[in-house]
C-alpha cells in the first residue's frame, strides 16, 4: 500500500470528489482514506452510486454482513452503513437467492476480502465443515483460497480445531493410504510404528531411498521440517511429505529446502508418486 501526504489524498478526493475513487488514484485503500478525510475535518459529499461501485457491493456485500464487518466495508466505499444496506436492498443483494451470490468469485477474491472470513473462523468454535454450512461458503472454494492467501497459519488453524483422537486415527489413515500407494509403484515400504524412526515410512526401489512424512493437513514446523529435510539429504534420500488436506486423496510434496520463518513460499514442489523416481533421477540429493 503507498503511502500519500495530506495534501496528496486531499487533491485527490477534492479531484475525485468519491473516497473510493481516490483510494484507487493513489493505490491505497478506501477505509484509510476515509479514516484520514475524516481526521482532517474535510466535509465528504455522497455522489451518485456508480455502476463500478454496485458491482463492488454486489461482490462485497453479502460477504461483509455475514462476518459482522459492514462498517468496514462501509468506510472503505465512502458510504455510511446505512446507506449500504438500502442499497443492497434495491439491488436484490437481501434475497434468499442471492444468498451464495459473493461466494461464486473465489477465483477473484482479494486477500483483503478473504482475510475477513480468515479471521471469522479462527475466532469460530465452529470446524471447517460447520462454518462453510453456517455461512453458505462452497467448501472447496474456501478452502483453497484460505490456502493460497494464508498457507501454513491456515493449516495450523485446522490441526487445532480437530480433536486429538481424531486427528491421530485421520493421520494413521493417511500414513497406511501412502504406503499401499508406494507399494503399488513397486517399492518396498516399512512403517515407523508411533513415529520414532526417521520418517513414518521409508520407501526403497532399485535406484532410490524416499523418507516419507504423512502429515495430513501437510503442517510441518520449521525446525520439524529443516530436521527432517537435513536427515534426509545426510544419508541420500529423497525427502516427501504425504498428506490429505482437502480430506481426500493424497497429495506429495517434493522438499527442495529448508525452512527460513519467514511468511514466503514453503521449499516444497507438487508432484505426483509416478514422477518422484523420474525428477529426482540425476539430481544432486
Amino acid at each position: 500500500m503507498k503511502k500519500a501526504t495530506n495534501e496528496q489524498i486531499i487533491t485527490a478526493y477534492k479531484k475525485t470528489n468519491n473516497v473510493w475513487k481516490a483510494a484507487q488514484l493513489l493505490g491505497m485503500c478506501g477505509q484509510s482514506v476515509h479514516e484520514r478525510l475524516k481526521k482532517l475535518g474535510i466535509k465528504l459529499n455522497n455522489p451518485a452510486f456508480t455502476k463500478k461501485e454496485e458491482k463492488i457491493l454486489k461482490a462485497r456485500y453479502l460477504l461483509y454482513r455475514d462476518t459482522g464487518n459492514l462498517q468496514e466495508l462501509a468506510e472503505q466505499m465512502g458510504r455510511t452503513k446505512y446507506f449500504l444496506c438500502r442499497k443492497a436492498k434495491e439491488l436484490g443483494l437481501t434475497n434468499a437467492e442471492h444468498k451464495k451470490l459473493w461466494a461464486q468469485s473465489w477465483k477473484s477474491m482479494s486477500k483483503e476480502d478473504a482475510e475477513i472470513l480468515f479471521e471469522k473462523f479462527k475466532k469460530s468454535c465452529l470446524g471447517l465443515g460447520q462454518f462453510c454450512s453456517k455461512y453458505n461458503l462452497g467448501k472447496n472454494g474456501f478452502y483453497d483460497t484460505m490456502t493460497k492467501y494464508f498457507n501454513d497459519e491456515w493449516e495450523h488453524i485446522i490441526e487445532l480445531k480437530t480433536p486429538k483422537q481424531s486427528m491421530y486415527r485421520l493421520g494413521r489413515q493417511v500414513e497406511y493410504t501412502a504406503r499401499d500407494a508406494f507399494r503399488k509403484e513397486g517399492y518396498f515400504v516399512f512403517r515407523s510404528p508411533a513415529s520414532k524412526g526417521p520418517a513414518d515410512l521409508v520407501a526403497i526401489s532399485k535406484n532410490i531411498v524416499i523418507f516419507v512424512q504423512c502429515k495430513r493437513g501437510m503442517v510441518m514446523g520449521v525446525k520439524e521440517w529443516n530436521d527432517f529435510y537435513d536427515l534426509s539429504k545426510s544419508v541420500n534420500a529423497i525427502p516427501i511429505l504425504v498428506g490429505r488436506p482437502k480430506g481426500y486423496g493424497l497429495v506429495y510434496w517434493l522438499l527442495t529446502g529448508k525452512k527460513d520463518g519467514s511468511k514466503r513460499p514453503q521449499p516444497k514442489v507438487e508432484i505426483r508418486i509416478q514422477d518422484i523416481e523420474q525428477i529426482t533421477t540425476g539430481q544432486e540429493r
